[in-house]
């Protein structure tokens, strides 16, 4: 019986515990809305809150800024990197990017 219940209490704690960090984080992800204009919020659109929503729009906007500041960063970087090459006299750039290629 002492058993049984142990087992129990090591498959139902970490699944609590873990259930509850994920509402506190969807929960306060879901403050997010908060940020957003009255008329756009869920309660005002459809007239009821709909959970979860600010964890998405979080995540698209640390998505979004990711992917753009990845591409912008990235090509200024690439762009830096061949204007430095090009200054090389004793470095054949395109000997270079025919090997970047394999």
């Amino acid at each position: 019986m002492r058993k049984y219940f142990v087992t129990g209490l090591l498959i139902l704690v970490p699944l609590a515990i873990t259930l509850w960090v994920l509402n506190l984080i969807v929960g306060t992800m879901d403050q997010s809305l908060l940020l957003l204009p009255v008329r756009w919020r869920p309660e005002a659109l459809f007239g009821f809150a709909i959970p979860g929503l600010g964890t998405i729009l979080t995540l698209l906007v640390i998505f979004l800024t990711g992917l753009a500041t990845r591409n912008f960063i990235g090509n200024r970087v690439v762009a830096l990197w061949e204007s430095i090459l090009h200054r090389i006299p004793a470095v054949s750039y395109t000997h270079l990017r025919a090997h970047e290629t394999l």
